[in-house]
């Protein structure tokens, strides 16, 4: 999620990601849709164990730019990655030192959300390792089925 970065932008140009999905009118015409942020409980605890308060309550800010996922003249900074049927932001450096923190998440344009599902502390370079991947579509497909919503 480095700020500076112009980097490429996962697939919010592709699919059902197209333009940001569906649109709603104003005056100035459509504007780009809004999505509602869900974060799993479970993701809260993995971040608090990873990260002092203050680099926490950092992260919790440039996620919450994640309202805007798929409009890049909003969030066109953040680095943000497809990883099979989720999406991986990126953020490191600045205030989060030597930690390569990754925060999956994944859409259900159907109701609108955009689900948090698991904050990840990268050790090693290259794709997430497959059970991290593994994780995360089963904590995607647990809230799809109706789990994990408290």
């Amino acid at each position: 999620m480095a700020r500076n970065s112009r980097r490429g932008h996962g697939r919010e140009d592709q699919g059902p990601h197209k333009g940001g999905g569906k649109t709603a009118r104003t005056e100035k015409g459509p504007s780009p849709r809004k999505w509602e942020l869900v974060v799993l409980p479970v993701v809260k605890k993995e971040g608090h164990k990873i990260l002092s308060d203050v680099q926490y309550d950092h992260v919790v800010e440039v996620l919450k730019r994640l309202v805007d996922f798929g409009n890049k003249e909003e969030i066109g900074d953040l680095d943000i990655k497809p990883i099979q049927s989720f999406f991986e932001p990126k953020e490191k450096g600045g205030l989060l030192g030597r930690i390569n923190l990754r925060v999956y998440f994944g859409t259900f344009p159907e109701e609108n959300k955009l689900v948090i599902a698991k904050a990840y502390k990268k050790d090693e370079e290259g794709p997430p390792p497959r059970h991290i991947v593994l994780l995360v579509q089963d904590r995607l497909e647990q809230y799809k089925a109706g789990g994990l919503r408290r």
